[in-house]
């Protein structure tokens, strides 16, 4: 349903460069669907239990963190990568 929205909006010409959601849209499968098929930006917040690597070096190693874990001060930048795909944001 949500991708099937994104898929209209966009078929419809409506001018966007980001979509905007709840948590309970943020699925990697979205994520990708939204980058991806669209070339859009995202902000979509993601639920506390969720794990990352905050580097292809960390990903292979296996070296995930908690997101709950991760503070990011004012003006930093940080990427996460989740399974194959690697999302950035300021």
């Amino acid at each position: 349903m949500f991708r099937d929205f994104i898929s209209q909006s966009v078929s419809n010409n409506i001018k966007f460069k980001y979509v905007i959601s709840d948590r309970c849209f943020s699925s990697k499968d979205n994520m990708i669907d939204i980058k991806l098929k669209h070339q859009k930006d995202f902000v979509l917040p993601v639920k506390s239990n969720r794990s990352l690597a905050l580097s292809e070096k960390d990903k292979h190693k296996g070296a995930f963190i908690s997101i709950e874990s991760l503070r990011l001060e004012a003006g930093s930048q940080a990427t996460f990568i989740s399974g194959d795909w690697i999302f950035r944001c300021a």
